[in-house]
């Protein structure tokens, strides 16, 4: 990753853009919040069903689209915060991803990979489906920027030992210990 170039508040979030990611409730809280010197940037292509939601909040964010790897680099490395507010998720790796960049994430309790973040430690876990509780905590991290970058710091260590070759290794010993098993 690369310094982040600016001090602008960016909120990034990063997937497909629909209901089930809950962008709505990220939509909702940002545009009732309307932070100085602050954006939100939305990473990914809306499902056809989103654009009418994505219309009602025109100028309240920045559409992004689809990014290549290494342009999704750089959106996290001049981030401040990720926000993951799905409503029905299995396992979102850029929410490792952003943590692995040294941003702070928030992510529903729907998300599979809220197990990965440290309530108030490295990140925030909040109810699905809930704008009150994304703005609330957007807007402690917006307050508070030593803090922010301490959590950022936090998330950062918090994933270092998670690679594809320890997920590999637990996948291959879950697999193993199924296989020891006697019927």
């Amino acid at each position: 990753t690369q310094p982040k170039q600016d001090s602008v508040f960016r909120i990034l979030a990063v997937g497909q853009l629909g209901f089930r990611k809950g962008i709505q409730y990220l939509l909702e809280a940002a545009s009732r919040l309307r932070l100085p010197n602050s954006e939100l940037v939305l990473v990914g292509n809306p499902e056809d069903e989103f654009v009418p939601i994505l219309h009602k909040y025109a100028g309240n964010y920045r559409l992004a689209g689809y990014v290549t790897g290494e342009e999704l680099g750089w959106y996290y490395s001049q981030s401040s915060v990720l926000v993951l507010p799905s409503v029905e998720d299995g396992w979102s790796h850029v929410t490792l991803e952003a943590m692995s960049c040294g941003l702070p994430v928030i992510v529903s309790a729907n998300a599979g990979s809220a197990d990965a973040v440290q309530d108030g430690v490295n990140g925030f876990v909040v109810p699905a489906c809930n704008s009150q509780a994304i703005m609330e905590k957007l807007d402690f991290l917006y307050g508070n920027p030593e803090l922010r970058q301490e959590m950022g710091r936090q998330a950062q260590s918090s994933v270092q030992h998670r690679t594809w070759e320890t997920y590999g290794q637990q996948v291959k010993d879950v697999f193993e210990l199924l296989l020891r098993r006697k019927p």
